[in-house]
């Protein structure tokens, strides 16, 4: 769309235009997913801040590099990018998760904001983004109704109540492990 790409990826939708299907490879089920977490998330800020995201540089799009070998995730700004890898080599790929591509995609949106924050920003300007970017995922996911009534079931309508909700932020884990910001 006007905003992303998802890198040597192009899934074709079934004959209803849909992207839910069997017959979709591993690969472009992580494309699909990638592309449909970013863009929910550019329109989570495009509606909270009260307008359209334009990144600064120009009219290129987001590039989301979806298998990329690196480890974890990372906003490159200077390649108008986001790298996912796996948290481990040998672990999920990072881009199958909504807590890190939303977090990624908030990163490329602040830059939008306040072109070259990434490059000028103090420790505190840093800790500032991580917090939002961290911040949006569970936004993202408190924006979808059936996810937020079933937050509100688990916890008995107490969101304070620890439930899959409240360990969001940590990440996750193939193992069902610790996750990674825990």
């Amino acid at each position: 769309d006007e905003y992303l790409i998802v890198e040597d990826s192009f899934v074709e939708p079934d004959e209803n235009c849909d992207f839910v299907n069997d017959f979709y490879s591993e690969e472009e089920l992580d494309a699909i997913h990638a592309f449909a977490t970013a863009r929910l998330t550019i329109d989570l800020w495009e509606k909270g801040i009260g307008q359209k995201i334009k990144w600064p540089w120009g009219n290129e799009k987001l590039n989301l590099v979806l298998h990329s070998g690196f480890l974890d995730a990372s906003f490159r700004p200077s390649a108008h990018s986001i790298l996912f890898g796996k948290i481990n080599f040998e672990s999920m790929p990072t881009c199958r998760s909504v807590d890190i591509v939303t977090h990624e995609t908030t990163h490329a949106i602040i830059e939008s904001l306040r072109p070259g924050i990434h490059d000028t920003g103090t420790l505190e300007t840093f800790a500032v983004i991580e917090a939002l970017a961290d911040i949006s995922s569970i936004l993202l996911l408190s924006s979808i109704p059936t996810t937020f009534d079933k937050a509100l079931k688990l916890t008995s309508s107490d969101i304070s109540k620890k439930s899959f909700l409240s360990e969001f932020a940590e990440g996750f884990s193939e193992d069902g492990k610790k996750g990674i910001r825990s």
